[in-house]
């Protein structure tokens, strides 16, 4: 207060109580956060602050978050006595359980009535690729008819993966297997669609077993198993094998008389396996079978060399499958002749006359008889039987020619001694037992046999089964087992009835020594090249006899021995595993293959070291093992990058046998390190007026992750007030440049919230306190507060004339 004449100067002080007038208020009205679900807890996300016009208490105090379930709030007291507010992460996020979340950020001032503001947070939660693709079945089952063309559809495989975008993409494949099953089958890698590639042959392989793996982009897996059970069409004809097989039988031969034995075979199954045989018709033969696939040529009815001397025997096999299929072959059979026909002379009595006193020797008629057997059998020898005329033998008469039947006179008769006499020829053949028949005649002749008998017996077929077993790998010369002694033969019958190996077309790995009735190995037998992975594994063959025939099927079993050891199809086994893999996240093991059976397979898996890692095995339809490393510790990139474990499998021989492979596996990098600054507090000046450009400092951050998941943005944050007008920073290299005009009279300093972040939204936050350097850029400032136009003369020294206020904004010296 000023007062005149004299001038004085008095000050006033008027203090202005501030009252609870104004709430909290937020310059907007919500914020918006994506924030990565793989987030760690403590990654912090800086909160824009609440405004209260009001002072001291009645001022901003405090805030509230709800609810709380996954963040708290954090404070930091700034220079210029205002709250830094932070949301800090306390509890992981789940995208596949919640993908938004709504909180309410409420300011509180400490007036009274308490008064208080509240802004809505709405967060997004990003997807990570922290799930494992999920097949729809762990087994499909589907089936195939042999011989279907290429592009087939099987069936298809689909999977689920609970991440989002390409995160959630599946590709499917087919893992190598030991039955080269990827070389027959293909998988559409988007579609799952399963389609036949190649060949399959029913015979070769009656079902396949395909492991598919759904793999996401992260290289997490799961797996499946697809059964394929090839379902058998009628391909293949029935094969005829002759055994043995006579070519000649007696025509007395009785009925049921072996004439061949055949092994008739169909490859097919079921109904297209089975195979009936049967005869061309009018043939007095039947074939009979066994249960054993063999059939027995037998006759049927009495057979006769005269009706009929030889028989072309076609034995037609046809199966039961649709449409049938067929194979025959043809057997020629000679009747053999027996004498079962005696001569028939062509008159029932022959009658002739002679005049007396003929020339001795003459010819005086012919006597014929015929015989309807053949060769020896038929040859008619004429015989004069003995008998006295008048007393006189009756060759002393006449003579008759054993071979042509021709009656001559022996003597010249003398007509008034003898006018006529008769007398029998018998007509005899040449079979053993001869045959005769005779007659009244002047003359009689039958037939005689000059060829030495032949004898014909009936066959026997004698049906028996003998049983050896031995291991494989026996030298050449080891002994089978004793045949003849288990057949009950002795060596004589080996030998007379020319004992002989039939194997149809497979090898001979067995011989019969006739000498001592023994079987030996011929060739060393290797149970794997003969029968692979199929059990049980036998040699089957038969010993045939003849005179009479006989027929011996003989089983020799091949145990398996432990000469394999369990051999991995490939040389190493490479996965790349993320990082964010979850536990439980299954892998697909490459399986040894071992060539023997039984308990000398493969019996089990190890892996070494089990750190993160564990096998699980399952037992497979085939007998065979599917192995799966099963992950049971998080994996950390920034801690180890590259893992090398040996799977070794073990067969159950004995000595034990076994084969390994390494598994080397790369982590890949996910993004689940927040960038972390070097300082949480930067400290610059700058003087005021200083040129647009001008480089206040330099904010670093660094991340542990890996490429494009550790390239880290500097940003400016949009709640630091009204600093993004006058600061700007290089988003890559965290340059901090002045963009603005500052004045110290103005503000005096300012604090710049600066944001690392990664590109999966993780974050850090450090402050950058700039302070205005202040520059003599102001001119003090008068003003005339009281001045005296006139001044008595006598005025006493120090008499205010004139009051003037001057003021410099400037400060310091600036100022002074």
């Amino acid at each position: 207060i000023i007062l005149e004449n004299p001038m004085q100067l008095y000050r006033v002080t008027v203090e202005v109580t501030d009252i609870n007038d104004n709430a909290p208020m937020f310059s907007k009205s919500e914020m918006r956060f994506e924030i990565n679900e793989m987030s760690l807890a403590g990654a912090r996300f800086i909160l824009e602050r609440a405004i209260d016009h009001d002072v001291g208490r009645n001022g901003l105090q405090s805030y509230s978050l709800e609810p709380t379930d996954n963040f708290v709030l954090k404070f930091q007291n700034l220079p210029d006595g205002n709250k830094a507010v932070e949301m800090v992460l306390q509890t992981p996020l789940d995208r596949e359980k919640k993908d938004h979340i709504s909180l309410l950020l409420t300011a509180f001032d400490g007036g009274e009535p308490q008064m208080s503001g509240t802004i809505k947070i709405h967060i997004t939660v990003l997807d990570a690729n922290d799930n494992a693709p999920v097949c729809s079945q762990s087994v499909y089952k589907t089936s195939i008819p042999e011989n279907s063309p290429k592009g087939t559809v099987l069936t298809t495989v689909s999977a689920s993966d609970a991440d989002q975008g390409s995160n959630g993409r599946i590709s499917f494949f087919i893992s190598s297997t030991a039955d080269k099953a990827g070389e027959i089958f293909e998988i559409d890698p988007d579609a799952g669609v399963v389609k036949l590639i190649g060949g399959i042959d029913y015979e070769i392989s009656k079902y396949y077993q395909i492991d598919v793996q759904a793999r996401d982009e992260g290289g997490h897996t799961d797996s499946c198993k697809i059964i394929v059970d090839v379902i058998d069409t009628n391909d293949n004809n029935p094969t005829i094998n002759i055994i043995s097989k006579s070519s000649q039988i007696s025509e007395d031969s009785k009925s049921g008389t072996v004439l061949a034995i055949l092994n008739i075979q169909d490859v097919d199954s079921n109904e297209s396996g089975k195979v009936n045989c049967h005869l061309n018709e009018n043939v007095p033969f039947i074939i009979q079978s066994s249960p054993d696939g063999f059939y027995s040529l037998v006759t049927d009815s009495n057979l006769d060399r005269e009706r009929e001397s030889e028989y072309n025997i076609s034995v037609t096999c046809t199966d039961e499958g649709v449409p049938s299929l067929s194979s025959s072959v043809t057997l020629s059979l000679q009747i053999s002749d027996v004498n079962d026909n005696a001569p028939v002379f062509d008159k029932s009595f022959y009658q002739a006359s002679v005049q007396e006193n003929n020339t001795p020797g003459l010819s005086i008629f012919t006597v014929r008889a015929r015989d309807a057997d053949f060769n020896q059998n038929a040859r008619v020898s004429y015989i004069l039987e003995d008998s006295l005329v008048n007393g006189v033998p009756v060759f002393s008469l006449v003579s008759v020619s054993a071979d042509s039947g021709v009656i001559h006179a022996v003597r010249s008769f003398d007509y008034e001694q003898i006018k006529d006499f008769q007398f029998r020829i018998k007509a005899q053949d040449g079979g053993s037992p001869p045959l005769s028949s005779n007659v009244s005649v002047k003359i009689t002749i039958q037939d005689q046999n000059d060829n030495a008998p032949q004898v014909l017996y009936p066959v026997h077929s004698a049906l028996g089964q003998v049983s050896y077993s031995v291991p494989e790998e026996m030298a050449k010369g080891s002994l089978v087992g004793n045949i003849a002694q288990d057949l009950g033969l002795d060596l004589k019958r080996l030998k007379s009835g020319k004992a002989r190996i039939y194997t149809g077309d497979s090898a001979e790995y067995i011989e019969l020594s006739k000498e001592r009735g023994v079987l030996l190995i011929k060739e060393k037998i290797d149970r794997e090249t003969l029968c692979g992975q199929t059990t049980p594994c036998a040699l089957h063959f038969q010993i045939t006899l003849e005179n009479p025939m006989e027929f011996y099927s003989i089983t020799v079993a091949i145990v398996d021995v432990n000469d394999n050891a369990p051999v991995f199809p490939v040389k190493e086994i490479k996965f790349d595993i993320s990082e964010s893999s979850p536990t439980g996240a299954k892998f697909v093991l490459e399986t040894a293959v071992d060539d023997d059976v039984g308990f000398n397979s493969v019996q089990t898996y190890s892996l070494h070291p089990a750190d993160y890692f564990i096998l699980k095995t399952q037992d497979m339809p085939d007998g065979s093992k599917n192995v799966e490393m099963i992950l049971q510790k998080p994996l950390d990139r920034e801690k180890q990058e590259h893992i090398s474990l040996l799977l070794t499998a073990v067969d159950g021989g004995d000595p034990q046998m076994s084969g390994t492979i390494p598994i080397i596996i790369t982590i890949e990098d996910a993004n689940d390190n927040a960038p972390a600054c070097f300082l949480p507090v930067y400290k610059t000046s700058v003087a005021e007026n200083s040129p647009k450009g001008t480089v206040l400092t330099t904010v670093q951050a660094s991340d542990a992750d890996q490429g494009q998941n550790g390239k880290i943005e500097y940003h400016i944050s949009k709640f630091s007030g009204g600093t993004t007008n006058l600061f700007e920073i290089d988003r890559n290299e965290g340059v901090l440049r002045l963009s603005g005009d500052i004045d110290y009279e103005r503000v005096k300093h300012y604090q710049i919230d600066v944001q690392a972040r990664d590109p999966g939204r993780h974050s850090d936050t450090c402050k950058v306190i700039v302070d205005v350097v202040d520059v003599n850029d102001n001119k003090p400032v008068i003003n005339i507060m009281s001045k005296s136009n006139t001044l008595s003369e006598d005025s006493k020294p120090d008499t205010v004339v004139t009051m003037l206020n001057v003021q410099d904004s400037d400060s310091g010296e600036n100022g002074k």
